[in-house]
Protein backbone atom coordinates (compact mmCIF):
# COMPACT_ATOMS: atom_id res chain seq x y z
CA UNK A 1 0.00 0.00 0.00
CA UNK A 2 1.07 3.51 -0.66
CA UNK A 3 -0.74 6.92 -0.53
CA UNK A 4 0.89 10.45 -1.12
CA UNK A 5 0.72 13.70 0.91
CA UNK A 6 0.57 16.90 -0.22
CA UNK A 7 1.00 20.18 2.36
CA UNK A 8 0.67 23.37 0.98
CA UNK A 9 -0.54 26.84 2.76
CA UNK A 10 -3.47 28.91 1.82
CA UNK A 11 -4.72 32.70 2.84
CA UNK A 12 -8.31 31.76 2.54
CA UNK A 13 -10.61 28.49 2.01
CA UNK A 14 -10.88 26.28 0.14
CA UNK A 15 -13.94 23.40 -0.85
CA UNK A 16 -13.18 19.89 -0.96
CA UNK A 17 -13.01 20.13 -4.62
CA UNK A 18 -11.02 22.64 -4.98
CA UNK A 19 -8.45 21.45 -2.56
CA UNK A 20 -8.90 17.74 -4.42
CA UNK A 21 -7.73 19.48 -7.83
CA UNK A 22 -4.22 21.11 -5.97
CA UNK A 23 -3.52 17.91 -4.77
CA UNK A 24 -4.14 15.99 -7.91
CA UNK A 25 -2.42 18.69 -9.77
CA UNK A 26 0.76 18.45 -7.04
CA UNK A 27 0.80 14.45 -7.44
CA UNK A 28 0.98 14.75 -10.29
CA UNK A 29 4.14 16.11 -10.67
CA UNK A 30 2.85 20.06 -11.61
CA UNK A 31 4.59 22.92 -10.38
CA UNK A 32 3.62 26.34 -10.04
CA UNK A 33 0.29 25.53 -8.47
CA UNK A 34 0.65 27.06 -5.09
CA UNK A 35 2.67 29.88 -4.21
CA UNK A 36 5.57 28.66 -1.99
CA UNK A 37 5.42 29.09 1.64
CA UNK A 38 7.97 29.73 4.18
CA UNK A 39 5.12 27.90 6.52
CA UNK A 40 5.43 25.33 4.70
CA UNK A 41 9.07 24.94 4.92
CA UNK A 42 9.29 25.14 8.20
CA UNK A 43 6.90 22.34 8.79
CA UNK A 44 8.52 19.86 6.19
CA UNK A 45 11.76 20.57 8.70
CA UNK A 46 10.24 19.90 11.74
CA UNK A 47 8.73 16.53 10.51
CA UNK A 48 12.25 15.65 9.20
CA UNK A 49 13.84 16.19 12.82
CA UNK A 50 10.67 14.40 14.20
CA UNK A 51 11.52 11.47 12.51
CA UNK A 52 15.49 11.08 12.99
CA UNK A 53 14.49 10.46 16.34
Amino acid sequence: MSYDLAFWYESGSLDAAAAYQKYDAMTDGESGVTAESPRVAEFYRDVQKAIRI
